[in-house]
């Protein structure tokens, strides 16, 4: 990508023929990555009228259809294909990068392949930061996560998990991957305990209402929801878990948005 450097102007009008200045290649995302035979990303094209985000090459509003444009359509490539059940590391693909025009469902569910797969290769090749970490360098924490994130794969490609809670999820693995780590925590803490309405069905036998029931009043949690399940909250800490160790291999310049382990 070239954005125009700032180039000063003497008096006569005449700069000093500062060239455009070449920005830094993104470590998170994969750029401008056509599929499809389309020549511009999704996103690129806003169809007013419908409301509708879309391809500027061909004005198509429909997601992962082929432009009309294309010549020879690859078979291969759809940026955010349904799921298939096979969770495994290999089903991945072999990328390491996120692609930004993946919806909630598809970035974190590549995040969290990314950083396993890496917690697995720092394994494989003796990383000293990893493998000297007393909660990262233990083999069985590994499997713990990776075995804990297989109920969150299977809600996110069954479409279960309630829109609120996939924004919030989406948001989390976001910051994570900008470096925002103290960020995601907060996003992290709100969607563990701020949404929470009780914890536990309780009784209160004082108030400082005189018309308060005899022998006080007995209040009922509600419903269990899809994140208070045990199956969640043990995706939900491995979601934690993949913060910590993103933070520790791919540490921020700027230590100030670290987590204080």
């Amino acid at each position: 990508k070239i954005c125009p450097g700032f180039s000063p102007m003497s008096a006569d009008g005449i700069g000093p023929g500062v060239g455009p200045r070449a920005l830094t290649r993104s470590l998170t995302y994969e750029e401008d990555r056509f599929l499809r035979g389309h020549t511009s990303v999704w996103g690129s094209w806003y169809n007013i009228d419908t409301r509708e985000w879309g391809y500027r090459c061909c004005k198509s509003s429909v997601r992962n259809q082929a432009c009309v444009h294309a010549v020879d359509v690859p078979l291969e490539g759809v940026d955010d294909a349904p799921a298939s059940e096979d969770d495994s590391l290999e089903a991945e693909g072999s990328d390491d990068v996120m692609d930004v025009h993946l919806n909630a469902e598809g970035r974190i569910r590549r995040w969290c392949k990314i950083c396993i797969r890496e917690w697995h290769q720092s394994h494989e090749n003796k990383r000293p930061e990893v493998c000297s970490d007393q909660t990262f360098g233990n083999r069985q924490r590994l499997s713990e996560a990776e075995s804990h994130l297989q109920p969150l794969y299977r809600v996110l490609n069954k479409g279960e998990l309630p829109e609120e809670h996939l924004q919030m999820v989406a948001k989390f693995v976001d910051l994570c991957c900008d470096r925002e780590y103290q960020q995601a925590n907060q996003v992290y803490v709100t969607l563990t305990i701020g949404n929470t309405k009780w914890h536990h069905s309780m009784n209160v036998n004082f108030t400082a209402c005189n018309k308060a029931p005899r022998g006080g009043m007995h209040i009922t949690k509600t419903k269990d929801s899809a994140m208070e399940t045990e199956e969640a909250k043990n995706w939900i800490i491995s979601l934690r878990r993949l913060l910590c160790f993103s933070q520790l291999v791919w540490p921020n310049d700027d230590r100030s948005k670290h987590l204080a382990l």
